[in-house]
This record gives structure tokens, C-alpha cells and sequence, in this order.
């Protein structure tokens, strides 16, 4: 499995890290050095201001490419990862992978420190079994719940494999 090297200043490309964002980035990299590169991590845009860049890989030409982004978005966050394959076990016990992963879902619920939220997990079994050892309520679902059905609900984690048009 190859690896990946944290981001640690943001390229020239991108727009520089907010201050708020900072320390949203130190958040979500607390612990974290060495990721898994599972599959091809697609590359991904941060398009919005709010977005910014979490961990990048290195590509042709000694370019490093955006392959775990995060943003505010109006009064919740959103972590997107390139790859679904960095939710699988392997991946998961690769080095830093484990603790990204947490650290994502803590930062998206909003907190650093409570494990009461409740997690809906759609479709990544192994992700699931990660929160649960981490101390989370989680809930599994084979397809995406209706949005009506989320008053309870303080993170989604969902591939875009599992995705349908309708959803």
C-alpha cells in the first residue's frame, strides 16, 4: 500500500487556510502523519472559500493533489475523502488512516470530546466497526436514509458508490 505524507502548508494553487479553517485542520489531523492510498484516490477540487484542503498525494510532475477535503457548510461540516477504499479494514489499519477517520467524524458532529451523538453509517461496514470501538451510537443502513428521518442524527458517513440519482 503506498503512502501519504500530511499536508502541511497549502500549495501556491489553493487559496491560503483561513484562520478558522487552521484550527479545523489541526483538529482534523491531531494524531496524524501517515495515511493509506488505497485503490486511486481521485483527486478533489476545493472550490468554495469555506473548503479547504485535509491531506493531499503526491502526482505527476512532483504535484500533490487534494484527496481528503473539509468545509463549513452553513451550520454543519462535510469531510469528503477521494477513495471509498480509505474506509475498508485494510485501509482503516494502515498507519494514521484510523485516526483521520475519527477525527473526521468528531470535527463533522461538531465536537471533540462527546461520543453521545448518534452516527448513521451507510453501506461501509468496517467504518461502522471503527466508530463503535471508538465509543459511537452507531446505526448502519444498506441505503441513504430520508432526510426526514436525521432529527437525531449528528453525522452521515456515506460512499458515493452507494449514491443514487434520487438520493
Amino acid at each position: 500500500m503506498r503512502r501519504l505524507i500530511a499536508l502541511l502548508t497549502v500549495s501556491a494553487f489553493l487559496s491560503p487556510v483561513a484562520a478558522g479553517q487552521e484550527s479545523d485542520l489541526t483538529l482534523l489531523l491531531r494524531g496524524v502523519n501517515e495515511i493509506a492510498a488505497p485503490g486511486v484516490p481521485g483527486p478533489l477540487v476545493a472550490l468554495s472559500p469555506e473548503a479547504f484542503v485535509v491531506f493531499t498525494a503526491p502526482a505527476d510532475a512532483g504535484i500533490h493533489e487534494p484527496v481528503v477535503v473539509a468545509a463549513r457548510a452553513d451550520r454543519g461540516r462535510v469531510v469528503a475523502f477521494g477513495h471509498t477504499g480509505y474506509f475498508g479494514a485494510a485501509a482503516l489499519a494502515y498507519g494514521d488512516t484510523g485516526a483521520l477517520v475519527r477525527n473526521a467524524v468528531e470535527w463533522a458532529s461538531g465536537s471533540n470530546t462527546r461520543r453521545d451523538g448518534r452516527i448513521v453509517v451507510c453501506g461501509l461496514d468496517d467504518l461502522a466497526a471503527l466508530l463503535r470501538e471508538a465509543g459511537w451510537a452507531v446505526t448502519t443502513c444498506r441505503s441513504l436514509v430520508k432526510i426526514d428521518s436525521l432529527d437525531d442524527v449528528d453525522v452521515v458517513c456515506v460512499g458515493s458508490h452507494g449514491l443514487r440519482s434520487d438520493d
